[in-house]
C-alpha cells in the first residue's frame, strides 16, 4: 500500500536543508540556544517540560531539546500553521534528534506520523481544529442504521482452538472429592491434547453471601463484588488440583496472554464472575446480579473466539422444568436460543443472560451442557459428541 506523502516537494527540500544545518551545528559544536539566537527565535515552552534529566545536565537547552520532541505538540498554544518561530523550532528538534541518534532513515520512517502532523492533526484554519476523517466522525453511536453498517465485520478469533470448560460451583465443586477429583483427572488428561480454559463457579457459598448481602440491603453491584470473591476461591482450589497438569490460576486481565500460556504448556484456570463489579447491571427481578459465572464463561469464550463452550453441571442437560422437583421433566437435547426464551421457563440450569447474549454473539454459536457427574462426558463433548443439551444461536 502506498503511503501518503506528508509534505509537498518544497517542504521536503526545506526539511532536508534543515537536517543538513542541524548536522553542521552538531559537528561544529553549535548548540540549540545559538541556533535560536541566530534566527531570533524564542522557545518559551522549554521551562514547562519535565524531561527527568539525569544529575549534572542542568537546564541547558541543547540537552533538553531531544526529550522535548515528543512533548512538543502537546501544548495547545503552539500553532504550527501560523507561528513560523514554533515551526522552525519544531524542525530543529527533528534535525537535532536525527543527527544526535545517527539514524537518519530509520528515524524519518518511525516519525513520519509526527512529521505529517503539521499538515493533518495540528492543522488549524481560522481557529478551527480538524480531525482525521473516519466513518464514525460526527456520529452519535446510537443510530441503528450506523450500527447495522458494521454488523458484518469479521472479528479476530484470538484463540480459535480454545475450549472453555465451565465447572459449576453448585453442581460440581460443592459435591466434594467424589465428583471433583474424577473430573479433574479427565480435564487434566484432555489438556495434553487440546487447549482448555477452566472457569469456575461459586456454589453454595455464593448463595450464602448473597443472602447475607441482600438482608443487609447491599446494592446489586456490591453483591457482584462479593460473589466474585467466592468463585475465585474455587479457582484457586481447582488450579491446585490441576497442578499435576500445569494448572495455574490466572486473572481475567490475563486472558489475552493465553496464546503465550498455552505455548508454555500452562493449563489456565480462572473464576467465572465477570468483572462488572460495582458496575453490574440492575436485575430485571430482585437484586441478585444477572451476570454470574455462566455469563462470565460465555463472555470469555466470545472475546477469545473459542470453538467450544461447555457448561459442566449436575444434570444431564436442559429440562422443561427442574428434574429434582418434577419427575415428568423432559430433557431438551437441542434448541435455538430464541425458542428457549419464548418458552419462558420458570427454572433453567443456566443463566438466562447467556441465552440472551448467544443470539447476538459473533464467535460463540452454541452452548453445550453436560453432566459432570458422569465420567467421560467432557471428553465426549470435546470430541464432537453431544451427550447433553446444545443451545444454538439460531
Amino acid at each position: 500500500m502506498k503511503m501518503a506523502k506528508p509534505f509537498s516537494f518544497g517542504k521536503d527540500i526545506l526539511m532536508f536543508l534543515l537536517l543538513f544545518i542541524g548536522y553542521l551545528f552538531e559537528i561544529h559544536d553549535f548548540r540549540a540556544n545559538i541556533f535560536c539566537n541566530l534566527l531570533d527565535l524564542e522557545f518559551p515552552i522549554m521551562d514547562c517540560l519535565d524531561l527527568d534529566l539525569p544529575a549534572g545536565y542542568g537546564h541547558h537547552t541543547e540537552h533538553r531539546l531531544p526529550g522535548a520532541f515528543s512533548h512538543f505538540l502537546a501544548f495547545p498554544h503552539i500553532d504550527l500553521h501560523t507561528d513560523v518561530n514554533s515551526f522552525l523550532c519544531f524542525i530543529y528538534l527533528m534535525a537535532y534528534h536525527c543527527v544526535h541518534n545517527k539514524c537518519y532513515t530509520n528515524w524519518l520512517m518511525q516519525n513520519v506520523f509526527t512529521m505529517s502532523a503539521y499538515k493533518t492533526i495540528v492543522h488549524r484554519k481560522r481557529g478551527e481544529r480538524f480531525e482525521l476523517a473516519n466513518r464514525l466522525q460526527g456520529e452519535s453511536l446510537v443510530r441503528k442504521s450506523l450500527l447495522r453498517s458494521f454488523d458484518d465485520v469479521d472479528q479476530i478469533r484470538l484463540v480459535p482452538e480454545l475450549n472453555v470448560v465451565k465447572v459449576g460451583g453448585h453442581g460440581i465443586m460443592d459435591y466434594g472429592k467424589d465428583v471433583v477429583l474424577p473430573l479433574v483427572q479427565e480435564i487434566g488428561e484432555l489438556s495434553r491434547e487440546q487447549k482448555i480454559l477452566v472457569v469456575t463457579g461459586g456454589g453454595v457459598r455464593v448463595r450464602h453471601i448473597l443472602d447475607l448481602g441482600i438482608d443487609l440491603g447491599m446494592p446489586t453491584g456490591v453483591l457482584a463484588e462479593l460473589a466474585g470473591k467466592i468463585s475465585e476461591q474455587n479457582a484457586i482450589m481447582m488450579s491446585l488440583l490441576l497442578s499435576r497438569w500445569n494448572g495455574m490460576r490466572i486473572h481475567t486481565a490475563d486472558l489475552l496472554e493465553l496464546p503465550m500460556l498455552f505455548h508454555m504448556g500452562v493449563l489456565p484456570v480462572t473464576h467465572g464472575t465477570p468483572p462488572y463489579g460495582l458496575y453490574e447491571q440492575p436485575a430485571e427481578i430482585g437484586t441478585i446480579p444477572p451476570n454470574r459465572t455462566d455469563t462470565g464463561a460465555f463472555l470469555a469464550a466470545e472475546v477469545l473466539g473459542a470453538k467450544n463452550l461447555v457448561l459442566v453441571k449436575n444434570v444431564d442437560g436442559l429440562y422443561t422444568s427442574n428434574p429434582f422437583i418434577h419427575r415428568d421433566a423432559e430433557l431438551i437435547p437441542d434448541i435455538p436460543a430464541s425458542e428457549l426464551l419464548d418458552m419462558n421457563l420458570d427454572d433453567m440450569v443456566l443463566e438466562k443472560k447467556v441465552v440472551e447474549l448467544l443470539q447476538y454473539a459473533k464467535n460463540v454459536h452454541e452452548v453445550k451442557i453436560v453432566n459432570g457427574h458422569t465420567p467421560g462426558n467432557v471428553r465426549r463433548v470435546l470430541s464432537g459428541g453431544m451427550p447433553g443439551t446444545v443451545i444454538r444461536a439460531r
